[in-house]
């Protein structure tokens, strides 16, 4: 099983729903964290480099020219899931729904007291 850091995770988890490029990655994982993601573009196109080097997220084709068209200067870099993203996304996904189960057997809740 690989060790996501929280960052790829939300990486991985917001290519899940499609194609995107950098900028527009920062910010949904910054929204999606509610805000307790924030990272600068140089640390995300970082993540992005680690997770293209293990074969998860590959460039893509610009999906439409409208989407390059609404943007001036140089054209966006687009990123996508791999098949082999896609599994390493569910396995995850699925890890951590065991986790979460796992916690509410116990009974555990955030900000509960013994």
């Amino acid at each position: 099983m690989p060790d996501l850091t929280t960052t790829e995770l939300h990486v991985l988890l917001a290519l899940g729903s499609g194609a995107s490029y950098g900028y527009r990655l920062q910010q949904q994982v910054e929204t999606e964290s509610g805000g307790t993601l924030t990272p600068d573009i140089g640390a995300l196109y970082r993540t992005l480099a680690r997770l293209m080097e293990r074969g998860w997220v590959e460039e893509v084709d610009t999906p439409s020219q409208e989407e390059e068209a609404s943007s001036p200067g140089r054209p966006r870099r687009w990123y996508g899931l791999s098949p082999l993203g896609r599994g390493v996304l569910a396995e995850e996904v699925g890890r951590l729904a065991s986790v979460v189960r796992l916690a509410r057997e116990r009974d555990v809740a955030p900000g509960r007291t013994g």
